[in-house]
């Protein structure tokens, strides 16, 4: 079976092309498997109905030769009678900025590209020239850190915007099909060095395969299929437990049951628990043995995960929340006038002191969800003020004097629900701690609180 045939069969089984009604963008690099990728698409696009365009993106790492690659490219989509547009990233900082290695940055520096231009340019998708032998390297690169089924799953075939046409297709069937059209591509000098990671894979542990099986970069993709069948059925599975076992309001954070996530088999209780930190908002991998750990432990504690996030579990609940640790307490004391909304520094609330609970609607949208309170205006002493927590501080409940700390865990708020939470004062007292309980009696005074 030759590429053409390898092609059409991903596209029967993977769904390459479906749901694609007008646009595709080629990822060029000028390299042999995008040229392929470029020159099939474009001899094809009419059976699929596609307007094919090209796009590059230069990592700023190679210099003239990197100049090169982007003029080879232009007269190569001139030639095509393809759109063509080059964009440039500063990899080498980026990496700096992010943390990580060159490859690592270059290749999220791909990938937002690649969303940048797909959303700019009305796509359908990006597609990459992946290939077989790309995803031999890719399990074998996870397997040499440690993944789990995920991880061994590879690259997959179609994933939020980006299709791989060639997946199914060796280098070698993709060098042929070169050979055999005529297709002109550059080669990478960089692609000879055994500096990075992944030159090193294809040029020593690939091979040593390939001794074993000639025929493992296929043998790898089907093992990849089976596990991706696996894989997706688990995570769907994960997704249900996740919502049966998600308690109280979505916001400020989502909570979740741990007796409810912990009481399942691991291969799903810790997909669920993944899933909770995707939806957080982790940047990146977590460590995700940490997080289960938690969770199955039950103890109040928080707990870093990475990717921006730590862990909470209390009182039963496990949530993903902003790693904040260490981070300062914003301090502030501001005077409420009547009518005139503030924000509270450091969080997404809003205030307002009003005198008739009407003017709140003509602050804030009627549908937003906010909390009040009501007091006597001559039992105020002086103005009204919000400020951050101190040490100390206290409030009369029923005519007793409870200290704020407890009055916090009593009503059940987690240490990251703490964090920037305001109190409300007059000259003498404390008046209101928005989320903990207290009376509210008729009075002509209102101090009304809500999220953006």
């Amino acid at each position: 079976m030759g590429l053409d045939e390898k092609v059409r069969e991903a596209a029967e089984k993977y769904g390459v092309f479906r749901g694609l009604r007008k646009k595709i963008i080629v990822a060029f690099s000028g390299g042999a498997d995008s040229s392929v990728l470029l020159g099939w698409l474009c001899a094809n696009a009419g059976e699929f109905g596609l307007d094919v365009e090209a796009f590059h993106v230069d990592h700023m790492i190679r210099g003239e030769e990197a100049e090169r690659d982007a003029g080879f490219c232009l007269a190569r989509c001139r030639e095509l009678g393809v759109y063509f547009e080059s964009v440039r990233r500063d990899v080498p900082a980026l990496a700096r900025e992010w943390g990580c290695g060159l490859e690592e940055a270059g290749r999220r520096a791909r990938y937002e590209a690649f969303a940048e231009v797909r959303a700019r340019r009305g796509a359908d998708a990006v597609a990459t020239a992946h290939h077989a032998d790309d995803n031999l390297e890719t399990v074998i690169f996870n397997l040499a850190r440690g993944t789990g089924t995920r991880g061994l799953c590879g690259i997959p075939p179609v994933r939020e915007g980006v299709v791989r046409p060639l997946i199914l297709c060796t280098r070698a069937e993709i060098a042929e099909y070169a050979a055999e059209k005529g297709i002109p591509f550059i080669e990478d000098a960089t692609n000879e060095s055994d500096e990075y990671r992944r030159n090193y894979i294809r040029h020593n542990l690939a091979p040593a395969l390939r001794e074993l099986n000639p025929r493992a970069a296929e043998a790898v993709s089907r093992m990849s299929e089976l596990l991706r069948a696996d894989d997706e059925w688990l995570t769907a599975e994960a997704k249900k437990l996740l919502e049966a076992a998600a308690s109280g309001p979505a916001e400020p954070v989502r909570r979740y049951s741990c007796a409810a996530v912990a009481v399942h088999h691991r291969a799903v209780a810790d997909r669920a628990i993944a899933e909770a930190a995707r939806i957080a908002g982790a940047e990146g991998k977590i460590n995700l043995a940490a997080a289960a750990g938690a969770v199955r432990d039950r103890r109040d504690t928080l707990v870093s995960v990475g990717g921006g996030l730590a862990i909470e579990i209390y009182r039963g609940s496990f949530a993903f929340v902003a790693d904040t640790r260490g981070a300062e307490e914003p301090e502030f004391d501001i005077t409420l006038e009547p009518g005139v909304p503030v924000r509270i520094p450091g969080t997404d609330r809003h205030a307002v002191l009003v005198s008739d609970l009407k003017e709140v609607g003509k602050l804030i949208n009627i549908h937003s969800e906010f909390t009040f309170t009501s007091f006597k205006r001559d039992k105020i002493a002086g103005e009204i003020r919000v400020r951050s927590r101190r040490p100390g501080d206290k409030m009369s409940v029923r005519g007793v004097n409870r200290t704020v700390k407890s009055l916090l865990q009593e009503a059940g708020i987690p240490r990251s629900g703490r964090r920037g939470l305001p109190v409300f004062c007059d000259a003498e007292k404390l008046l209101f701690i928005p989320g903990v309980p207290g009376r509210r009696p008729d009075g002509d005074l209102f101090i009304c609180m809500w999220r953006d």
